[in-house]
């Protein structure tokens, strides 16, 4: 029952923000783990009451449906406790692993039914033991996105331990490769065997407080007359910091860090 619940709802916020059917495929499995507990009648006008009167302005996360649900006075704890067993490093969303369970995929690939190349970036299953569940593994849908295109570039969260971090699939893409290299700060170094993305040091990016996440994410070592040249800017602009009252790097650092250049 909760699933054509789940099912409604989602047809309805694609309705209302011009989404697809490919979101309603890649988001109904987390939806049906996230509420797999409530029971359907309660479910069912929870998220019609949500619908009807807390729509923001843009397509809501996850997070927010299952926040209001979870606020409503007959909702009960319970229902969203997971005892899965602690989910593996490559899908866990916490320190400790007590929640996780979903890999990203982002593929770029042609499709012979449509025509055309596909850029798209899907929420797929873990294959660990604590994800065991309803819904395709990460694994069955690269072999199905190989399957129609045998060339198709796909990148994937993994945890990678020389780095000691998740590596986000959207972060190895090529939109954000070619992001980088549109800003300048990342170049194509071409080789007769293979080419090599490699950093433009001397371009003013490495001297800001998100290159050293940049960097560490993508397993590059700033060098020192970088580092040099970072230190100087950044005595300059603390000194104009303390005289208008801006941010801290700290704090901008603080704000920076949830998010990927």
């Amino acid at each position: 029952m909760n699933e054509q619940t789940i099912h409604k709802f989602l047809s309805r916020l694609a309705d209302q923000y011009g989404k697809n059917h490919f979101y309603i495929r890649n988001f109904k499995p987390l939806y049906l783990a996230a509420f797999a507990k409530v029971p359907s009648r309660l479910l069912e006008i929870w998220l019609d009451d949500y619908f009807q009167n807390n729509m923001p302005q843009f397509i809501p996360p996850l997070t927010a449906v299952k926040d209001f649900i979870r606020a409503k006075s007959q909702c009960k704890d319970e229902w969203f406790l997971v005892d899965r067993g602690i989910f593996c490093l490559n899908c866990r969303t916490d320190d400790d692993g007590k929640t996780g369970g979903f890999r990203i995929i982002w593929a770029r690939f042609y499709s012979p039914k449509l025509k055309r190349e596909i850029n798209k970036t899907i929420s797929a299953r873990c294959d660990c033991e604590s994800s065991k569940g309803t819904g395709r593994t990460w694994n069955e849908v690269v072999d199905e996105i190989i399957g129609i295109d045998p060339k198709a570039t796909i990148r994937h969260d993994y945890y990678d331990h020389d780095r000691g971090g998740q590596i986000r699939a959207t972060y190895q893409s090529d939109d954000m490769w070619e992001y980088r290299i549109k800003g300048g700060y990342v170049k194509i170094e071409e080789t007769p065997d293979q080419n090599y993305y490699i950093p433009v040091w001397e371009h003013d990016y490495w001297t800001t407080s998100m290159a050293s996440r940049t960097a560490k994410t993508v397993g590059w070592e700033i060098p020192e007359f970088v580092l040099e040249k970072r230190k100087k800017k950044k005595a300059v602009q603390n000194r104009s910091k303390k005289k208008y009252g801006a941010l801290s790097d700290e704090a901008i650092d603080a704000i920076f860090t949830i998010y990927d250049y």
